[in-house]
């Protein structure tokens, strides 16, 4: 429990607007105290030797001593050999409270005599010299210790009592506030907890304005609603996955049941071959199925290998010249090397040669070149062309033409997903371009991958 207040952003916030607050006031109380000594000082400085100036000026006017004494407090009086020669009534008995004595008409605050049993308790002296009936006399005023000292011991009190109930006020504010602004955020919480993976599709509440708790509802959907997509296309990949996968196992079962039950009417040379080309196909939708969710693991990482794009092309070249069914033009192909993971780009080129092969009526044609740190590949056909179809919904896993999707012609539609792949692994893109006739699709794949393991 102490852990969970100790990790709370409220917890915190008040702890820590409580400690700054705190540390101000007491900085803020120290300087008060520090310049009330400061003036209770000057006050008292001035009102000294306001006090020895005035009683100095009665007795140049003819006033006794006797009567100077009671003129005021804390007053001591003396001639001008130094001799003491009377004090008020609560300083009497005492010695001179200082040594020092100003030239005659003057006045001014002296410093206090060390051997002066109350040096200690005395503040600051103000001391005149005039000419009175009895020659020149010195006339001592001054001001205790104790008498400013409990100001200031009045002043602290106060402040030792009214800061911590500022500081109450300021942690209770802090709280309540904190817990307005924080509302929203723990409300956007518990309806994520509450999301179960069925409701995926549901959103949190945005709350008015455009702060930073608003930002982050906008982002929560945004990320809800990456997550759903993500959700609905792997429930897409696996539906479509399986059901390319029953197909040539039913085919596969099927032929092998009709065998076993008429053994006699078989030929097993057909058979063969109808189980050859099924698990032939199966086998291929297996390989793609793995390069894809390789990839998907790899997460755009991929290893570094030099790789020249024109051998590669030129094999792809050799080997559907081989087949004799397609003509190829390679005139197109000059020199191009890039740095990448040399299987996948294998793939990648082999699948968008050979689903030109496939549409292609009579020739497909290769081009290769650098455009700056780029290499452009382009394969294009002279078959039927796209029609009305979406060009970037090609590259989606599973996706294929209408007429593809005869068994003889179409493959599963993963062929465009493995190149769209490679190519965005690659620091790439994959698109058709608009061609007059037929179909042209255009690979793009950086030279250099800074981030490429």
């Amino acid at each position: 429990m102490l852990r969970r207040l100790a990790s709370s952003i409220r917890v915190r916030l008040t702890a820590s607007s409580i400690v700054v607050v705190g540390l101000v006031l007491s900085i803020a109380g120290i300087a008060l105290v520090e310049a009330q000594h400061r003036t209770l000082y000057n006050d008292a400085a001035a009102r000294v030797v306001t006090q020895a100036q005035s009683i100095g000026l009665a007795l140049s006017y003819g006033t006794s001593i006797t009567k100077a004494e009671t003129l005021g407090s804390n007053l001591q009086f003396v001639d001008q050999n130094g001799k003491l020669i009377g004090a008020s009534s609560l300083v009497q008995g005492q010695p001179k409270v200082s040594l020092v004595q100003p030239g005659l008409g003057s006045h001014r605050t002296v410093p206090i005599d060390p051997t002066y049993p109350d040096a200690r308790d005395v503040a600051v002296i103000g001391a005149a010299t005039v000419l009175s009936d009895q020659g020149a006399v010195t006339v001592y005023s001054f001001a205790h210790s104790s008498q400013l000292q409990q100001t200031q011991t009045a002043t602290v009190r106060e402040l030792i009592f009214i800061l911590p109930s500022i500081l109450i006020i300021i942690g209770l504010l802090t709280w309540l506030f904190t817990g307005l602004a924080l509302r929203p955020v723990d409300q956007m919480r518990r309806r994520v907890d509450l999301i179960e993976e069925e409701e995926i599709h549901a959103r949190v509440e945005l709350p008015p304005g455009d702060d930073e708790i608003a930002r982050l509802a906008r982002t929560l959907n945004e990320l809800l609603e990456r997550i759903d997509a993500a959700r609905l296309r792997q429930r897409s990949f696996v539906s479509d996955a399986s059901h390319e996968l029953r197909s040539p196992i039913a085919s596969l079962l099927a032929t092998v049941q009709v065998a076993r039950a008429h053994p006699e009417a078989v030929d097993w040379a057909q058979i063969c071959d109808v189980v050859t080309a099924e698990g032939n196909r199966l086998s291929r939708l297996v390989d793609d199925l793995l390069v894809l969710a390789s990839g998907d693991e790899q997460g755009g990482r991929i290893k570094v290998d030099p790789i020249d794009l024109d051998e590669l092309l030129l094999r792809e070249v050799d080997r559907v010249r081989l087949l004799g069914e397609i003509a190829v033009d390679a005139s197109g192909i000059s020199a191009a090397r890039i740095e990448g993971d040399q299987v996948m780009i294998e793939g990648a080129i082999r699948n968008v040669i050979d689903n030109a092969c496939r549409y292609a009526t009579h020739e497909i044609a290769i081009s290769l070149s650098m455009d700056g740190d780029v290499a452009v590949l382009t394969v294009a056909d002279d078959g039927p062309g796209l029609g009305a179809e979406d060009p970037d919904v090609l590259f989606e896993r599973f996706a294929r033409l209408d007429r593809s999707r005869q068994r003889r012609s179409g493959g599963a539609g993963l062929g465009l997903a493995i190149v769209q792949a490679a190519a965005k692994a690659h620091g790439g893109s994959a698109r058709f371009l608009e061609v007059p006739q037929g179909a042209c699709v255009e690979l793009r794949l950086l030279a250099h991958r800074p981030s490429a393991l």
